[in-house]
């Protein structure tokens, strides 16, 4: 009969999110799209919330490319600290992809994933490098894909 209880409790509203203390983490960032072909400036904005969903951190952000094409999208972060200035970020969203005049992906709904090498300067700033992959994960006939290769500046406890 416990076992009955313990899993309703975990799925009641706010019983899988960690009440945590921390506030957000806000992320500007600035690099290049399409690393294999057409390489173009991209800008990202990012929010990563401080409340955890177990130990994935969850994200909303939207990212530009210098030839107008748009992606706005949601998931999680998780973060593997190596020691007390360095860890690395492993990032799994979900979002609308708008090309604009831009790439081609084959479709609105593209999936993004990658990594970061992330270094705390400060207590509540963070530089970081990251590397993504944005494709539709052939839910398309058409599905080149595209990496993206940014720098990161990370402000914490925001908001």
């Amino acid at each position: 009969m416990r076992m009955k209880w313990g899993l309703f409790l975990l799925i009641l509203p706010g019983g899988l999110l960690a009440h945590t203390p921390q506030k957000g983490e806000l992320v500007l960032a600035y690099g290049v799209f399409d690393l294999r072909k057409n390489t173009i400036a991209d800008a990202r904005l990012e929010y990563r919330f401080g409340q955890r969903l177990l130990v994935f951190q969850p994200i909303v952000g939207v990212l530009a490319t210098s030839d107008g094409s748009r992606y706005s999208y949601a998931g999680f972060n998780y973060a593997v600290p190596l020691n007390n200035v360095l860890s690395v970020s492993l990032n799994l969203a979900a979002g609308a992809y708008g090309k604009g005049p831009g790439k081609e992906l084959g479709g609105v709904l593209e999936f993004r994933s990658g990594i970061e090498l992330v270094l705390l300067l400060t207590s509540k700033i963070q530089l970081s490098w990251s590397f993504h992959h944005l494709s539709n994960a052939s839910l398309y006939d058409y599905n080149p894909g595209v990496e993206t290769l940014m720098y990161n500046l990370h402000f914490r406890e925001v908001f």
